[in-house]
């Protein structure tokens, strides 16, 4: 890493100047020495000194020699710290004897540094995602709270006052970046970002918080109610008459990736996968799994084949939130699934229910709700819906399999 100034000419007014110059990250430090520029009276060996044509030109170079190693003495002492922090006017500050070093570095400034950290370390937006909603929701926090936080003010106290503001609404007049209002496991969610974010700073030494910080209970996670599509309710998707070339797309994708159960980061990119078929005809599609990178392997069922044949295995592409609002729309145009049903909103000690339309609730996502609850309804054994899913972890799967359980299944063992 550079960390040495170098002696340039920079035009000011009438007269040509040396001046002593450094750049780090967009921080650009420009120094004039006061020293003109004059031409041939330089050694054509030293480069910008002055020769014995000059008067008093072994003082002058003396000087000149003086505040480049300064300006270095500055640029050395701030390049060693974890974030430097390069300043023209603090480095004049520093030449002249008046520079103070600032006590704390901003909680947010290392934030950045960490964030960078993962962005190497996951190389995934939408885990990524996460930690960027937990900045927005710092900044705002801040806002509210009009201080900028250091370390040294992260305390148990202080996380629960975060969860507190987290829970209610911001108006947006204010200038927040988040609306707030966030529901238990939005909450818990940004807290388990925020405590990998604490424990990074300790890894770094750069602060020792207390273990309470880690410990506490600060809220707690529930199951969402889930909404899903039945066999029928596919049937009656399948059976539409679309009104045009654009419905009938967006429905073709819906179906499809409700007999193919994948995040939309895959579905997206289904074309970076494979369609393979075995010795018996069966056709499966193989990918790595953009969130998780594990490999998936999802049977490819006769109804999902009809669909990307018609397409020749080129789907359309759309974005996650214009596929969602349009398929709303299909779906009320046609006046479907218009049975009203309750969301339960979990909001710290609060139990909201909420009726909705089943339309309005139903999203790219339900398609994997749909896929897996299907299949465990119909006793697929939990590690092959892992293989087609990319699930790492059993309890995740669990709770479909809770709300599918068959008692009469069970008469068997007696």
């Amino acid at each position: 890493m550079k960390t040495a100034s170098e002696l340039k000419i920079q035009k000011v007014g009438d007269y040509k100047y040396l001046v002593i110059y450094f750049k780090y990250r967009g921080n650009m430090i420009r120094i004039n020495t006061k020293y003109r520029y004059l031409g041939k009276e330089f050694h054509a060996k030293n480069g910008l000194a002055y020769n014995n044509k000059v008067p008093r030109y072994l003082q002058a170079n003396a000087a000149i020699a003086t505040i480049k190693y300064r300006v270095d003495m500055y640029i050395g002492e701030q390049m060693r710290q974890f974030f430097p922090r390069l300043s023209h006017k603090d480095c004049l500050a520093y030449i002249n004897g008046g520079y103070k070093e600032p006590k704390d570095i901003k909680l947010l400034v290392y934030f950045q540094q960490f964030y960078k950290e993962k962005e190497v370390e996951l190389q995934n937006a939408m885990s990524l995602k996460d930690y960027k909603s937990l900045e927005n929701a710092l900044t705002d926090f801040q806002l509210y709270k009009k201080a900028l936080f250091r370390p040294k003010d992260i305390t148990p106290q202080l996380l629960l006052e975060f969860r507190n503001f987290m829970s209610v609404e911001h108006p947006e007049k204010k200038g927040y970046k988040t609306q707030g209002n966030l529901n238990n496991n939005t909450i818990h969610k940004r807290i388990s970002s925020f405590r990998t974010f604490c424990r990074w700073l300790e890894e770094q030494e750069i602060a020792v918080f207390k273990p309470k910080l880690y410990t506490i209970e600060t809220v707690k996670k529930y199951d969402p109610d889930t909404v899903i599509l039945s066999k029928e309710e596919i049937q009656v998707l399948i059976d539409l008459k679309p009104e045009n070339k654009f419905e009938e797309k967006i429905i073709d994708l819906f179906i499809l990736n409700c007999y193919m159960g994948m995040r939309w980061s895959d579905f997206s990119t289904i074309e970076k996968g494979t369609f393979q078929n075995d010795a018996e005809g069966n056709t499966s599609y193989i990918k790595v799994n953009e969130k998780t990178e594990e490999t998936i392997v999802i049977p490819i069922l006769p109804t999902a084949k009809r669909i990307l044949e018609k397409y020749q295995y080129k789907l359309p592409k759309y974005s996650q939130q214009y596929f969602n609002r349009e398929l709303k729309n299909i779906l009320e145009n046609h006046n479907l699934f218009d049975a009203e049903i309750p969301k339960k909103k979990r909001q710290l000690g609060k139990i909201e229910p909420t009726y909705f339309k089943k339309r309005e609730l139903i999203s790219s996502h339900t398609c994997r709700r749909t896929f897996i609850t299907l299949a465990v309804s119909a006793n697929v054994p939990l590690n092959a819906i892992m293989l087609a899913t990319g699930h790492t972890q059993l309890k995740t799967l669990q709770k479909y399999a809770k709300k599918q359980q068959n008692f009469d299944s069970f008469k068997g063992i007696e």
